[in-house]
């Protein structure tokens, strides 16, 4: 793994994104050159995607933590459904497979005043599941956002005053606009993870801007049956928030 403990993520259909792992904060977006089919899987500093151009499939290699392009290559597949060229990509099954099979409680359960502080991962599919794994010493939980059927598996954590004086300024209307500007007054960034907000869910980038609680962000990838680059993924904080309260106040 890279010295700075940077890790790569898709970004959307056409793009990745490095991220660092102890804040969760994205350092660089790149195009790829085609719709992203499989992958990114990282190994060492080097990162493999498969991309969809309107020649053919190809297997993209590229350098961290700028993703510079150094090579491309014909893929291969073989009938287990794995990309196999030097580098190991997950099965595509599992990647492409939304259907969890974990038990997630409502994120209603764990309101307190009306909000809560949450920091982990988004869960999108079965390849999410089996990978991720947080040390029960932290006492993780797993969500599920009715409203958007959302997954998150991650921790509850204590607000600062920031936060607790932020969430007395959320109401039904508060959108995309008035989201960024409202965390922006309390310091807290939210250009590298705005892509993830909704209604009633408010992702922002430095968690420290709204908990003073420590983090030992080794306990977020603790699955020893995958391999290191397989367990890690984003982190996030999130700001969840109970809409029907608002609504009615």
């Amino acid at each position: 793994m890279h010295k700075d403990l940077i890790t790569v993520t898709i970004h959307n259909d056409n793009t990745l994104k490095t991220v660092d792992i102890n804040t969760g904060a994205i350092k660089v977006i790149r195009q790829v050159g085609g719709k992203i089919i499989q992958g990114p899987v990282v190994t060492d500093d080097k990162v493999t995607v498969t991309v969809q151009e309107p020649s053919s499939r190809f297997g993209k290699v590229y350098s961290l933590p700028n993703l510079i392009l150094i090579r491309t290559f014909p893929i291969t597949w073989s009938n287990s459904a794995f990309f196999y060229n030097n580098f190991m990509l997950v099965p595509i099954d599992l990647q492409s497979d939304i259907s969890l099979s974990l038990n997630y409680i409502d994120y209603t359960e764990f309101f307190k005043d009306e909000a809560f502080l949450f920091y982990g991962f988004q869960v999108k599919n079965k390849y999410d599941e089996e990978r991720l794994l947080i040390d029960e010493s932290i006492n993780p939980v797993r969500i599920r956002h009715s409203d958007t059927n959302r997954h998150f598996y991650g921790v509850l954590l204590e607000g600062n005053y920031n936060y607790k004086h932020l969430i007395n300024l959320f109401t039904s209307t508060t959108g995309f606009e008035e989201y960024r500007v409202l965390f922006s007054e309390f310091n807290a960034d939210t250009q590298d993870s705005y892509e993830l907000f909704d209604f009633g869910i408010y992702p922002f980038d430095n968690l420290r801007s709204m908990s003073d609680a420590y983090i030992d962000t080794d306990k977020f990838f603790c699955n020893e049956n995958v391999p290191f680059y397989q367990r890690i993924s984003g982190l996030t904080a999130y700001i969840f928030c109970n809409r029907i309260w608002y609504e009615c106040n």
